[in-house]
């Protein structure tokens, strides 16, 4: 009988950089996520320390670049926004006040650590 390997898969992302050629990745990730004014999404380098920090943590980040055009009313700006998905943290079977706390720990500190 043959035996089969579980494999965790942690994003889509990840399985398509792992399996396609740089060209079709690039068309793929067009049809996916579209382009910002005319261009893809420009994906911009992490820190090592924010990277160390991810990993001690356990969790993934990244951080893209988008473009807006120019007003004609007002001047450049930059926007920042943040977005975190987290997971569940304790067994489904705890208490959910004991997740939620425990989910909420987690954001603390990634919050805590961009602020500094």
């Amino acid at each position: 009988m043959e035996t089969t390997k579980k494999t965790t898969i942690n994003s889509l992302e990840e399985v398509l950089r792992e399996h396609l050629p740089a060209d079709k990745l690039k068309e793929v990730e067009r049809i996916l996520y579209g382009y910002n004014c005319g261009a893809p999404v420009e994906t911009l380098k992490i820190s090592n320390d924010v990277k160390e920090f991810a990993d001690k943590e356990n969790f993934e980040i990244a951080i893209y670049k988008f473009t807006a055009a120019k007003e004609a009313l007002r001047e450049p700006r930059n926007v920042r926004i943040g977005l975190i998905q987290n997971g569940i943290v304790l067994p489904t079977t705890d208490p959910l006040i004991n997740s939620t706390k425990q989910s909420k720990n987690v954001l603390r500190k990634c919050l805590m650590r961009q602020e500094n």
